[in-house]
């Protein structure tokens, strides 16, 4: 199970929000509960799940309000997961263990993952694969462009990949990419 907090837009002012607190089992929500805490949009710090300081709100009051509620959510679950929430690579990984119990399918999916760290290594000069450089529009194109120039190993000839392989990569990723997205419903898609 895992918890995080969201801001939800009022329906009436546009610039106001309320807090809520959402559980999660795997994808299956547990609780949506509301904080009933109204706080201007630009003071949500979603990245964080806190509120700015400001002066215009009690703002250290509310975050001692998500912070207990945190603590009491650790404090309940003994067994919090232990996902790599900055890593997409590490994130898919875990869910290629969980979800895929074909030990063929296991090895392919993680051959094309392992690429997207080896891009991340040799092209954008990162050893992990944050979820926010993946969000770039270049990103998918420079991918793409990488594994046009990659070559098999252990051939003699230079044999490139062909479209078809390529498209089964993105594809591949693409999954991985709507996992994540479901599981994380309060971020950017």
């Amino acid at each position: 199970m895992y918890q995080f907090f969201y801001i939800r837009k009022s329906a009436k002012d546009k610039t106001i929000g309320t807090i809520y607190e959402a559980v999660f089992d795997d994808r299956t929500p547990i609780r949506r509960v509301s904080l009933k805490l109204n706080i201007p949009l630009k003071l949500w710090d979603d990245k964080n799940q806190r509120v700015k300081e400001s002066d215009t709100i009690p703002s250290a009051q509310y975050n001692h309000t998500i912070n207990q509620l945190r603590l009491e959510f650790l404090q309940s679950n003994e067994t919090v997961p232990k996902l790599n929430k900055d890593c997409f690579v590490a994130f898919a990984m875990e869910i290629l263990e969980k979800d895929y119990p074909n030990p063929e399918t296991r090895k392919k999916y993680r051959t094309i993952l392992n690429s997207l760290i080896q891009y991340a290594n040799e092209e954008l000069k990162l050893k992990t694969l944050p979820v926010d450089v993946l969000r770039k529009l270049d990103f998918i194109k420079g991918y793409t462009k990488w594994l046009e120039q990659r070559q098999y190993i252990g051939r003699k000839n230079e044999v490139k990949k062909k479209n078809k392989t390529i498209f089964n990569y993105l594809s591949v990723v693409k999954t991985f990419v709507k996992e994540y997205n479901e599981q994380n419903p309060h971020l950017d898609e």
